[in-house]
């Protein structure tokens, strides 16, 4: 026998029917109602199977097939108003969910519940005097129902529901069912085009309290993804009367929410919510702009569901997340996850694998890229950001690959007071996995991740290259206010064992140190002081640069290593200083414990400058703090000194004494030169056919420019000495500001060659050398 109770709950098998004339109580929601003896039939039923949902006894039917039932059915008919009465309680041991693709529901001590009629504003009442029927094997099933609580068409039970392997929520829920229009689009909808009504068979969960996961796989120490806490629940199974269509609708809220399932991304998050609206048999899913649908969720509360269909088939979860990947890179603001299957290349060179893929992006948002304390790195701002966590379907294939992409309009580095960057269009990449020989490859098949506001990042590495954190884009840096530049360059970072040496001896030691390395090949920069009234040093050409940041994971010390080399250099800051350079190599090393260094000497740390060249860091740290530069020059100072020849570089501050016996706080830069050809006198250099001066061979000579550290303060002090074993020379002179009416002293002995010159450049300043 098969019975259908309002398209909810459909019976079949074997059942006990009796028939009988008893008094029934009738009462309205307001407690307003009548007792009355009624004509009755029982029916009892034990170790049954049915369905409860809607579509039942359709080609679709869409709902919980339910095992292991008891079931007591009471159909009651009022012989003087012909009303009729249904009230029904059926328990299942277990039951399963059928008719919803992506959708898999387990569930446990299950309780179905109907308590209708065919009159508007009354129901049965068994508050007072429960009404039992038989069920078979001795079994009995007690009716309850409270007319206070209104028409009934409930199923409640513990249920597991998975939800597109995205949403999984457990916990004691209810399903209620009724029939009401629904606003309907299609994803390709016409700019005017008005939402479609249907009427339809809906059924809704609704609960608060509960425990759900958003990820992949489970929570259950194997999946990847959030597990939240205290969840607020609202789901709505429709189903068209008239057609073949059918749509899903989610919404839940958590309270509290964890990352777990990866050991190198921690996520911490609030105010988490999870959103599904799709459609289930073609492209069309439900409309709520116009009607939203409440859900009751208990407590009072209801979950209101408000999507709109014009923005297409939604499966995603969005709150606001503090997110850190790798140590490396960090982020916080509104993130929004997305989970789906597709086939994923692996640098392995084998065929592609089937993986769930969860999404994470944003935009517009701030993040962090340096030292895992974020004390010492980047600070990114309007970033757009997209996370991709990848886990093969296959049981035995426990593999984790994990890519990342940013791209940043702005960033300005932290941490260091003497080391200012900033920048534009900056991109951050990184490319991990769990298999150190194997890493997600997209250069043949690249991935969209979408990132909100019809927008999306693409992944496109290159698994081949290895696991790799990297940023890179526009940058303008002043290293010490020694070396600044401006130009494209790129960071990594990796975890390293640093060696350390201090120059007043002892024993080098070894240290875990978070190194960020920036590689750079063919940029700008300037050597020297960068004031933005007083600039000098020297502006260099075709500049590759390797640098390293090292952090000590177990002290907090920073250091700093860096070398570059250049093409060419001019220098600027004094007309009458007329200064070049060629094949420049800049090196510089310090640290914030001022009293060791990192020393490489023994084993060289080579950086990455791009296009396959490499940039060694070779520095001695028992030597000790080192600002420095060598190259050759092609030197005219003062249309009086010309000279070619091997040129080193050296800067630092101190404080220098004045001939009007006062001190300042000065930027020392000191220039030294050897195997110097150089011509002393007017009309130079050696070459011109009006020179008339000395031309010197394997000359040395040694120029010092002192720069006030006083702001606003504009004063420069030079002093010059050189030497040759031919010829001796002696020259002084004090310039004023204009550098015009030099008072001259000339001496000559043709045994020994001396050159010194002592200047100011605003003034009356002059440095006391004695």
């Amino acid at each position: 026998m098969t019975f259908n109770l309002f398209d909810f709950v459909v019976l079949e098998g074997n059942i006990a029917i009796s028939t009988a004339n008893e008094s029934i109580s009738v009462e309205s929601i307001d407690g307003e109602g009548i007792t009355e003896d009624m004509d009755l039939i029982k029916i009892g039923a034990s170790d049954v199977s049915f369905f409860a949902g809607v579509g039942a006894g359709t080609e679709r039917p869409m709902g919980l097939n339910l095992e292991d039932g008891n079931l007591g059915l009471l159909l009651m008919r009022s012989p003087t108003t012909n009303a009729q009465f249904t009230s029904l309680i059926a328990s299942a041991g277990s039951a399963g969910f059928v008719g919803l693709p992506g959708m898999t529901v387990a569930g446990e001590n299950i309780i179905v519940e109907i308590n209708e009629s065919t009159v508007d504003d009354a129901v049965a009442n068994f508050s007072e005097n429960p009404y039992t029927i038989e069920t078979g094997n001795g079994n009995e099933i007690d009716l309850t129902f409270d007319a206070a609580h209104g028409k009934v068409l409930r199923t409640s039970g513990f249920f597991d529901f998975n939800m597109f392997d995205f949403f999984k929520v457990s916990g004691d829920l209810a399903f209620e069912k009724d029939v009401r229009e629904i606003d309907a689009m299609s994803l390709d909808y016409a700019e005017d085009e008005e939402p479609y009504v249907e009427l339809m068979d809906v059924m809704t969960i609704g609960a608060s309290g509960l425990n759900a996961f958003v990820g992949v796989g489970n929570n259950d120490g194997s999946g990847t993804g959030f597990a939240l806490e205290n969840v607020s629940f609202g789901l709505a199974l429709m189903a068209s009367i008239d057609y073949d269509w059918r749509y899903l609708s989610v919404k839940a809220l958590a309270e509290r929410a964890g990352f777990v399932g990866l050991d190198n991304i921690d996520v911490s998050v609030s105010d988490l919510s999870v959103s599904i609206n799709r459609g289930l048999d073609d492209d069309y899913c439900a409309h709520f702009v116009n009607k939203p649908l409440d859900i009751n969720i208990g407590g009072g509360n209801v979950m209101t569901l408000d999507f709109d269909a014009r923005q297409g088939f939604i499966t995603q979860a969005q709150g606001h997340m503090d997110l850190d990947v790798g140590g490396f890179f960090s982020v916080s603001g509104n993130l929004s996850v997305e989970s789906f299957v597709d086939y994923i290349n692996i640098s392995d060179g084998g065929e592609d694998i089937q993986s769930n893929i969860l999404t994470i992006g944003a935009s517009d948002i701030h993040a962090f890229v340096g030292t895992s304390d974020k004390q010492t790195g980047f600070e990114l701002e309007n970033l757009d950001f997209a996370l991709a966590i990848m886990n093969p379907t296959e049981e035995d294939d426990s593999r984790t690959f994990t890519s990342l992409v940013a791209q940043a309009r702005s960033v300005g580095f932290v941490g260091m007071d003497n080391l200012h960057m900033t920048g534009s269009d900056i991109l951050v990449e990184m490319n991990l996995s769990t298999d150190e020989t194997a890493f997600a490859d997209f250069s043949t098949k690249p991935l969209d991740v979408n990132i909100g506001g019809d927008s999306a990042l693409t992944f496109d590495f290159d698994g081949s290259l290895g696991q790799f954190m990297r940023l890179e884009g526009g940058m303008s840096f002043n290293l010490f206010d020694f070396f600044s530049a401006t130009g494209t360059v790129a960071f990594e970072k990796s975890i390293q064992n640093i060696t350390v040496k201090n120059p007043d001896g002892g024993d080098p030691y070894s240290d875990d140190m978070e190194v960020m390395t920036l590689g750079i090949g063919d940029l700008n920069a300037f050597l020297g002081v960068p004031s933005e009234t007083n600039r000098i040093g020297f502006e260099l050409e075709q500049v590759s640069l390797g640098l390293a940041l090292m952090r000590s994971i177990s002290w907090g010390d920073n250091y700093v290593a860096m070398k570059a080399t250049a093409k060419r250099a001019g220098f600027v800051g004094a007309d009458l200083l007329d200064l070049s350079l060629n094949d420049i190599t800049v090196m510089m090393s310090t640290s914030d414990t001022d009293i060791d260094y990192a020393h490489f000497a023994d084993e060289p740390y080579v950086i990455n400058t791009g296009v396959g060249n490499t940039m060694s860091l070779d520095f001695d740290g028992s030597k000790g703090e080192m600002f420095a530069a060598m190259g050759s020059f092609d030197l005219n100072m003062f249309n009086f000194f010309h000279a070619k020849g091997n040129l080193s570089y050296e800067q630092y501050s101190d404080v220098i004494d004045l001939a009007d016996e006062s001190s300042i706080d000065a930027t020392i830069m000191k220039i030294a030169a050897s195997d110097v050809s150089a011509f002393a006198g007017i009309n130079g250099p050696n070459d011109s056919p009006t020179a008339i001066g000395f031309g010197f061979e394997n000359m040395g000579f040694g120029l010092t420019i002192a720069n006030s550290a006083i702001e606003d303060d504009d004063l420069i002090i030079w002093f010059c000495s050189g030497s040759s074993q031919q010829y001796h020379i002696q020259y002084s002179f004090l310039v004023e500001e204009s550098f015009h009416n030099l008072p001259l002293v000339l001496l000559i002995n043709f045994y020994d060659l001396k050159v010194t010159t002592n200047h100011e450049s605003y003034g009356f300043y002059i440095l006391n050398l004695k």
